[in-house]
């Protein structure tokens, strides 16, 4: 029997927990919650974790544990050959500790109210407020890596893990600006090339289509169309679309629909997006064979007409205003 780890992959501490089991050898039976559906908040997940808080951890022998620090903590010290990770010297376990207090009680609040804001609030954009916070904590980091190869010394700990997961979610609301915290893009790059940080990857990739669609990153070339002058798209536009695209790609492999086997306010969210999107840059069907399918089963769901009636009305705006039906004429004259 292996030890149990409820969560899913776009929750920054999760993936903490998940690249220090990989990095430590141990194997989890894990097992994904649907915050969309709510199952965080159902009596049995409640009865193991009060706070409904994810990741949520059970050892063999029944031991409940949430928190992703306290997890990270207590694997390193149960099942870890050694204490590299998180040294019993003194100075060093203190060190560790002050950076995943600071990861907890400034880099982790500000991200989450942020996210929430953006997934969930409707906030479609960032303003000088969020980078002047975001700022303050790429900069403490940047302090911290002064002089240092990893955030609490020369050697990779827990620490690394528990601030590589959250600034780089962060990461992808406000990215880091190379010129003023040069150590923490290298870090990042660095992080990113360890073999226990797959999991970071998949988790980011999740949240990374997300977020674009909630801060309609791609539609601003929307707003280009209608409202700026712009009359044609670019390579940099259809990159932009298909990065979408392939996140969106990657989510169904396996999967029925967006985050799992059943349909959820996730697919609906997504819907509205991509498929607006497709009226601007198409998706390719040999590329991206699954959203196309998707796209297609969520189009014969009785309650997404409205979803259709907007899409004829934003077709015949854009076709206008890319001068579709235009060029076909001037073409034939």
């Amino acid at each position: 029997m292996l030890p149990r780890l409820y969560m899913f992959h776009g929750s920054p501490p999760a993936r903490a927990v998940l690249i220090t089991a990989r990095a430590i050898g141990l194997d989890l039976n894990k097992i994904e919650i649907n915050v969309m559906k709510g199952e965080h908040l159902k009596p049995e997940y409640l009865r193991m974790n009060p706070q409904h808080t994810i990741p949520t951890f059970v050892d063999t022998c029944g031991f409940v544990l949430w928190d992703s620090h306290s997890i990270m903590t207590y694997l390193v010290s149960k099942y870890a050959k050694n204490d590299k990770l998180y040294p019993e010297e003194l100075k060093k376990r203190a060190t560790i500790n002050q950076r995943l207090f600071f990861e907890a009680s400034v880099v982790y609040p500000y991200l989450r109210k942020t996210s929430l804001s953006v997934l969930f609030k409707g906030k479609n954009s960032l303003d000088q407020e969020d980078r002047k916070a975001a700022n303050e904590c790429y900069g403490f980091l940047e302090s911290f890596l002064d002089g240092r190869e990893w955030v609490a010394g020369e050697n990779l700990s827990i620490a690394d893990y528990s601030l590589l997961a959250s600034i780089s979610t962060l990461n992808l609301l406000i990215s880091v600006d190379e010129g003023m915290f040069p150590r923490v893009i290298a870090w990042l790059k660095k992080c990113e090339e360890l073999p226990e940080c797959e999991d970071n990857k998949k988790g980011l990739q999740e949240m990374s289509l997300l977020v674009q669609t909630k801060l309609k990153v791609v539609t601003e070339s929307m707003l280009s169309v209608l409202f700026k002058g712009k009359n044609s798209l670019d390579q940099e536009d259809r990159n932009a679309a298909n990065k979408c695209y392939g996140f969106l790609e990657s989510f169904l492999d396996g999967r029925e629909w967006v985050a799992g086997e059943n349909l959820s306010i996730a697919d609906y969210s997504l819907l509205a997006s991509i498929s607006t999107l497709n009226l601007l840059i198409s998706v390719d069907e040999e590329m991206f064979p699954r959203v196309i399918a998707w796209l297609k089963k969520c189009e014969e769901l009785p309650e997404c007409e409205d979803n259709k009636k907007g899409l004829q009305e934003m077709s015949l705006l854009v076709q206008t205003k890319l001068k579709v039906v235009t060029e076909s004429m001037v073409n034939h004259i």
